[in-house]
C-alpha cells in the first residue's frame, strides 16, 4: 500500500511537477510564437514563381526549425494546430477546412519524421520537407473530392503538383537543415569552457 502512493506521488510529480510544467508552459509559447510567424509568413510574403508548392521554401524551415525549438514530444503537431486556427482566422489557404487540415497535416507529419530520427542528420530533413508538403496536396485532392470537383479534373494536374510538392518539400527541408546545422555550431562554439 505504501509503495503504491510512492509510486502515485512520483507520476504525479513528474507529470505536474514545476520542472515538466515549465517545459510545457514554455513549449507553447515557442509553438504560439511559430505559428503566428508561419501564418504572417504564408499570408504575406509573396514570391513570384507560379510553381505549386513553392511556399515550402519559407515555410517548412519555420515549421520545422520550430518542431525542434520547442521541447514538447507533440510540439509538431501543436504548431500546425495553432497555425491552422491562425490561418482560419487570418482567411488565408483556400478556406477553414482547407487551411486547418493542411497546417495541421504537416504538423503531424513532422512529428511523425522526427520521433525516432537524429535530429542533425540529412536524411529525416529531406524526408519531412517531402511528405509535409506532399500531404497539403492529398488533403487538397480530398477535401475537393468531398465537395464535389470531378476526380478527372484534379488528376489531370496532379503529377506535376506533387511532383512540384515534393521538389520544394525537399528544397525547404534542405534549408531547416541547413539552418539547424549552423545554429548547432554557433552553440557548440559558444559553450562555456571553449
Amino acid at each position: 500500500m505504501h509503495e503504491e502512493s510512492v509510486s502515485d506521488q512520483y507520476i504525479w510529480k513528474r507529470l505536474f511537477g514545476p520542472e515538466h510544467i515549465r517545459t510545457f508552459a514554455l513549449s507553447w509559447i515557442v509553438i504560439l510564437q511559430v505559428s503566428l510567424l508561419l501564418v504572417l509568413v504564408k499570408a504575406y510574403m509573396r514570391v513570384p514563381l507560379h510553381i505549386p508548392g513553392h511556399s515550402a521554401l519559407y515555410m517548412l524551415p519555420i515549421l520545422i526549425l520550430g518542431k525542434l525549438g520547442a521541447r514538447w514530444k507533440y510540439s509538431g503537431t501543436g504548431i500546425g494546430l495553432t497555425s491552422g486556427v491562425f490561418a482560419v482566422g487570418f482567411g488565408i489557404m483556400g478556406g477553414p477546412l482547407l487551411a486547418f487540415s493542411r497546417l495541421l497535416i504537416m504538423g503531424v507529419m513532422v512529428d511523425v519524421v522526427f520521433a525516432r530520427s537524429d535530429h542533425l542528420s540529412l536524411l529525416p530533413f529531406l524526408l519531412c520537407g517531402a511528405l509535409a508538403n506532399v500531404t497539403k496536396v492529398l488533403v487538397g485532392w480530398t477535401v475537393a473530392s468531398a465537395v464535389g470537383i470531378p476526380v478527372f479534373f484534379i488528376q489531370a494536374g496532379m503529377t506535376f503538383s506533387v511532383t512540384t510538392h515534393i521538389f520544394f518539400g525537399v528544397l525547404g527541408g534542405l534549408a531547416a537543415f541547413g539552418v539547424a546545422r549552423a545554429s548547432a555550431g554557433v552553440k557548440r562554439r559558444l559553450a562555456p569552457g571553449r
